[in-house]
């Protein structure tokens, strides 16, 4: 809606090129292969075009305040240059976790270190807070905002007897694995209801014992365990005092979502039944998900209103 036809023309000449050097040497093949992975689906031509949409509708609307869930992607850091030419102060919502290995954080990964991070941050919790100081950002620009996602009076007791909730991720090479792993044992007659990630539909042939659901975690009134891979329903089933395993694909790396210093048994296709019968609650802080601290919000949104 906001995008130029002179600017969309131009994206077909546009592509990542990493320079030759990056290239070469004992790494220089994951390069390679993350040169050809990103031109084959065109990311390069997707993100100058959502900079260039972007720009011409900061340029447009002019807000005073732009706020996002963020989480240091390049696009991000290339939206707050283009927010801050225009005047607009920026806030990025920590929404998701600072997880193990979530380097994308990292302040030292922007070319142009803080000068690309949002002017405020606001946390969901103190677990986001503490992980983003470890990380290096600076303390005067992070504040806890608090979750809508949580409630700190829902934790629960599991089910033995009730299906196990599968939570799938957004990528679909790992929703296959887990699809594959789980047959199996729903053909030996245990049971599944699945959920897709809601972003990303995942469609599977239903069996009586292997049924999908649009169910929150929140919404299911029994659950025996919960599976999950690379996405926060599983950090929620941990905060809901549910037993937890996650998934180990072959194919793909997952990112454990859990931050650190709540650990939750993991287990690939080959150990996965095992797992799910041995699996145990695990009581752990409501560290993550703090309660939503409206005031805040108010302040840096509605800055003119509060003084």
């Amino acid at each position: 809606a906001w995008g130029g036809l002179a600017a969309a023309l131009l994206l077909s000449f546009v592509r990542w090129r990493p320079s030759r050097a990056t290239q070469q040497g004992a790494y220089g093949w994951l390069v390679k292969r993350a040169k050809a992975n990103e031109g084959a689906t065109a990311q390069a031509a997707a993100l100058r075009w959502q900079a260039h949409c972007a720009e011409r509708w900061l340029a447009a609307c002019r807000p005073a305040v732009v706020v996002w869930p963020w989480e240091n992607h390049a696009w991000e850091r290339q939206f707050v240059r283009i927010a801050r030419q225009s005047g607009a102060r920026t806030i990025g919502y920590q929404h998701a976790t600072v997880a193990q290995r979530e380097w994308n954080y990292s302040p030292k990964t922007n070319s142009d270190g803080e000068k690309s991070l949002p002017d405020l941050i606001l946390c969901s919790g103190a677990a986001g807070k503490d992980g983003l100081l470890a990380l290096g950002h600076p303390a005067d620009r992070i504040r806890i905002g608090g979750a809508l996602r949580w409630k700190n009076n829902c934790v629960r007791s599991s089910d033995p007897t009730a299906p196990v909730y599968v939570a799938l991720p957004a990528d679909h090479l790992i929703a296959d694995e887990m699809i594959v792993a789980i047959r199996p044992l729903a053909e030996a007659g245990q049971t599944f209801v699945v959920k897709s990630h809601p972003m990303y539909p995942y469609d599977f042939t239903d069996t009586p014992t292997l049924q999908r659901t649009d169910a929150n975690l929140a919404d299911v009134e029994a659950i025996s365990v919960v599976l999950y891979a690379a996405t926060t329903v599983g950090l929620e089933a941990l905060l809901q005092g549910l037993p937890v395993v996650r998934f180990i694909p072959q194919g793909r790396v997952s990112v454990d979502v859990v931050p650190t210093g709540f650990k939750q048994p993991a287990a690939d296709a080959a150990n996965l039944s095992r797992a799910l019968d041995s699996a145990e609650p695990t009581n752990i802080s409501d560290q993550v998900f703090a309660e939503p601290d409206l005031e805040t919000w108010q302040k840096v949104l509605f800055p003119s209103s509060t003084n």
